[in-house]
């Protein structure tokens, strides 16, 4: 907001949680320079659910220097405002403190959980996903990292990167440990060889109770994730993968808009990963060509969420595969990847400087104006909707794919052919395999009458990526059998993604599927995070 006259190089944030007025009361002390002459105002992101008590200003380390100054807010999105302070003009280029009161109480970047909601079930939480649209309900901020500022953090001894810790309630505890034990490991040393040191010191991963919103959530040196990727298995493990790679991609370099953020991430964990199943398909679905959701820079003041889609990893992973095909050479690619880090860590990024810096990385590319070619130009790439203009070679996954397309098939013809489905061993599929055969079998549903239940059952699995297509199967097939389970997932975790894709497959359904969507509803609500809550009842209303 203020981070081209201002720089944060610091802040220390005091909290006291009260859970039975379910409040939190915070003191914020900022540490700021000013960096441009004669600045009287200083804007920070804050939201509406934020009760500002007061705002002190000072140029020394003494308390006792502290005077109050005038602040108000102002409108700026549905979803944050603007705590305008009055700074002492006229502001030379000089060094000061702010401190900020303030009392925080509902708002979507807070969830008061009663014990009933927590995993362990025995004492009430507060919990926060922390993402960049919802942080500023309980601090106030700069929604920037331009010059990315310090915390006040100690850390006692040197660690090497690869030392690890995993966080999280305690009845969790043992299956997290089982999961991930060694694993991150191993994809750190990936990533550090893809990509250049890791700079973090540690990298810890904390469980979040069943309603946190997100698969994950990069943060420095902790990650939160989502207990849903406890498959037993160690089948899901590799989805730390893209919150890993955030350490490069979104942590180390800022970029400021979620497709820059996205679209860096699934490139460097398919890259990490290296596996064909890593680039099946595109999914973008047509929708009006003027819909924000369809390209990578929504209009300002658009909440992120609601623009949340698969567009920003999907058309940014094609964006990111042509340019490195105007590389042409993949070691070139990865270089160029690791100078880019090395240029804008610590910074935010725009679009135009991430691409003006690709051309100067390969003058060559420039000179030939690749940049401007008709139909791939950059900027059309960034702001025209529609299907990407360029799509990487998927075929190295074609044997993978050609068996579960194959066996689809079979299910979604009118009698069923059961000697011909057995010949295939689904058990031998790896994960993926198994997610695509199931989302085939959803494209095709609702199946003839008599195949729908027959369907191989996955409600039994922990791994929540087959038991979401299951409990979609079972809603557009209106398999009433079924039914039980799809209250089950619906009832044991709150992840937006799975949650928002259930209730839209038994809304499109049946009167009885829409009754059982409002039954469940009733039921569960109040241990879905405020923002969840509010899409569904977007869906069911």
């Amino acid at each position: 907001r203020s981070f081209g006259q201002f720089k944060i190089k610091h802040f220390h944030l005091d909290l006291s949680v009260d859970f039975e007025k379910r409040t939190l009361r915070g003191t914020e002390t900022l540490q700021l320079k000013c960096i441009q002459d004669s600045q009287s105002e200083l804007l920070l992101d804050i939201h509406p659910s934020l009760s500002m008590q007061e705002v002190s200003y000072c140029r020394s380390e003494d308390d006792s220097d502290l005077v109050k100054v005038e602040f108000l807010t102002r409108n700026f999105t549905t979803y944050g405002t603007t705590l305008v302070v009055n700074v002492p003009s006229p502001c030379i280029i000089e060094e000061f403190r702010l401190v900020v009161k303030y009392v925080a109480s509902d708002g979507p970047g807070m969830s008061w959980l009663e014990p009933a909601q927590a995993g362990e079930k025995k004492e009430p939480l507060i919990e926060s996903p922390y993402s960049s649209a919802v942080k500023v309900c309980w601090l106030e901020s700069e929604q920037t990292a331009w010059k990315a500022k310090p915390y006040i953090f100690t850390q006692g001894q040197a660690l090497d990167a690869e030392l690890t810790r995993v966080w999280t309630e305690p009845c969790l505890l043992q299956a997290a440990k089982q999961e991930y034990d060694r694993v991150i490991e191993e994809f750190l040393v990936v990533g550090e060889k893809l990509f250049g040191p890791y700079i973090w010191g540690r990298y810890d991963v904390l469980f979040k109770p069943p309603l946190f919103p997100f698969g994950g959530m990069e943060n420095p040196c902790l990650t939160f994730i989502t207990t849903c990727i406890l498959a037993g298995d160690r089948s899901l493990a590799d989805v730390i993968v893209h919150e890993i790679c955030h350490s490069w991609f979104g942590n180390l370099e800022r970029p400021t808009l979620v497709w820059r953020q996205r679209l860096g991430g699934l490139y460097s964990d398919n890259t990490a990963k290296d596996h064909p199943l890593n680039k099946l398909h595109v999914k973008i679905k047509p929708v009006k060509a003027t819909n924000v959701i369809c390209i990578f820079s929504p209009p300002s003041g658009v909440y992120p969420d609601d623009t949340y889609n698969d567009t920003s990893y999907e058309k940014g992973f094609c964006f990111v595969s042509y340019l490195a095909h105007l590389a042409g050479d993949q070691s070139c690619f990865n270089a160029f990847l690791n100078a880019y880090i090395d240029r804008f860590k610590f910074h935010s990024v725009m679009a135009e400087d991430a691409l003006e810096f690709f051309l100067e990385y390969f003058p060559d590319l420039k000179k030939k104006g690749v940049h401007k070619i008709e139909g791939l130009e950059f900027d059309s790439w960034l702001n025209v909707p529609g299907w990407p203009p360029y799509l990487p070679d998927l075929s190295a996954g074609q044997s993978l794919m050609k068996p579960t397309e194959q066996l689809s098939e079979l299910w979604a013809v009118e009698g069923l052919d059961m000697a011909s489905i057995k010949k295939t061993n689904i058990q031998a599929w790896k994960t993926y395999q198994t997610v695509y055969f199931l989302e085939k079998i959803i494209e095709k549903s609702p199946l003839p009458r008599e195949t729908g239940g027959a369907v191989p059952s996955h409600h039994k699995s922990n791994n929540a990526e087959l038991r979401l297509r299951w409990a979609q199967i079972i809603s557009k097939n209106q398999h009433q059998p079924g039914y039980q389970h799809v209250r089950s997932l619906l009832s044991c975790q709150g992840k937006q993604m799975y949650t928002l894709l259930v209730y839209r497959a038994l809304w499109n359904g049946s009167e009885e599927t829409r009754a059982l969507a409002t039954e469940i509803f009733s039921a569960t609500s109040h241990q879905l995070h405020v923002n969840v809550r509010n899409y569904v009842k977007k869906i069911i209303a």
